[in-house]
């Protein structure tokens, strides 16, 4: 079936923004998602590809906070001043998101869809690159305060310029580059509703299960994951 370019044209760029927010979790990994007035941890969608287990955010609000962290390693620690430092320089990108998830995800298509008018279109690139370099200038300014080398700004500036869908995830971005340093288990108890916590409990409960199954009877290893099976059920109860 033949399928016009303007339709793979406008499916392409929803496919790239998508794969662009998508996470690829580890075995110990759990993606940190912010909400509208808490927070989500989860360590999958349910979904697995080559032995790594996939996140999606909320591809409609691009503007929230999503970081990815390990939840083996780290046992009580709690850098909320560090996470609210990093949360406090996002606003400018918030609302650059906002704008660019309007103008590459929405206006574009349409133009490209229906209206299919040349001078529009380039209307809204050009816009959508005023918005990324909007950004691109904030990031540079604020590279310190969001832990970023000169290396990595100018990456993300290149990367978000010369792919627009990518620009819709400038937020999203800079995340990543933030070390999340708190006890991602901790952070659920305080930060996520009851349903959410019910949920990751049981993912992380089925994670150190599967490990407990590889353990040596009577080993270190044994104790140290039925240890850790202990401090999940005690910080999110059932």
């Amino acid at each position: 079936m033949w399928i016009a370019g303007e339709w793979l044209l406008a499916a392409g760029i929803l496919l790239f923004y998508l794969q662009d927010s998508a996470l690829l979790l580890y075995h110990d990994e759990v993606a940190i998602a912010e909400r509208w007035r808490n927070w989500k941890v989860s360590a999958s969608a349910g979904v697995e590809l080559a032995g790594r287990y996939l996140f999606l955010p909320n591809p409609l609000v691009p503007q929230r906070a999503l970081f990815r962290a390990t939840w083996t390693a780290v046992d009580g620690v709690d850098d909320g001043a560090r996470l609210d430092a990093f949360l406090s320089q996002l606003m400018p990108f918030r609302i650059g998101c906002v704008f660019a998830w309007a103008i590459v995800l929405v206006a574009i298509p349409v133009t490209v869809l229906a209206h299919r008018s040349p001078t529009l279109l380039l209307t809204e690139l050009l816009a959508s690159y005023l918005v990324t370099a909007a950004m691109g200038v904030f990031a540079w300014r604020r590279r310190a305060a969001l832990g970023l080398d000169a290396k990595a700004a100018l990456g993300l500036i290149a990367e978000t310029l010369l792919c627009p869908p990518y620009s819709v995830n400038y937020l999203r971005r800079l995340c990543r580059h933030h070390a999340f340093a708190s006890d991602p288990v901790k952070f659920a108890t305080r930060h996520c509703n009851t349903r959410d916590r019910a949920s990751l409990r049981r993912e992380l409960l089925d994670r150190t299960d599967i490990d407990l199954s590889f353990a040596d009877p009577g080993s270190e290893l044994q104790a140290g994951l039925q240890a850790r099976r202990e401090r999940i059920s005690r910080s999110l109860p059932a």
